[in-house]
């Protein structure tokens, strides 16, 4: 099972993967939106993916491997064209949820991280496997 984080800010993400890349290990991170107090992110598309998502990467993702679940914040925040997430060079996201591999230009974005065999062929096929 990989190693799971939860991140909720973009400077932690950032740094997170700072003290992560050397490791020469797989890097996963899905970004989704925020959780109210009931658990509940805003995004309907992310509601639907994040249990099909956590549960491929406990039982597929490889043992050296870790999961990053990444908040974009809240909706406001992501909406705004100044939010790190969409301006970062290295990420440069433009929909959520969005599940990649760092260091590499692999990613699914929406409905596919809702859909459990797309989600396991995707960490399956990682390239540090």
């Amino acid at each position: 099972m990989a190693q799971f984080h939860e991140i909720s800010t973009f400077e932690d993400f950032t740094k997170l993967i700072v003290s992560l890349q050397d490791l020469k290990v797989p890097i996963f991170a899905e970004f989704y939106g925020a959780h109210d107090s009931s658990g509940k992110s805003w995004c309907p598309d992310c509601v639907k993916a994040e249990p099909i998502v956590e549960e491929v990467m406990k039982s597929s993702a490889p043992s050296t491997a870790h999961f990053l679940h990444v908040s974009v914040g809240e909706r406001s925040e992501w909406r705004d064209p100044n939010c790190p997430f969409r301006t970062d060079s290295s990420l440069k996201l433009t929909c959520i949820p969005t599940l990649i591999e760092w260091g590499t230009s692999r990613k699914l974005l929406e409905e596919d991280c809702a859909d459990k065999k797309k989600v396991m062929d995707f960490v399956s096929a990682s390239s540090t496997n």
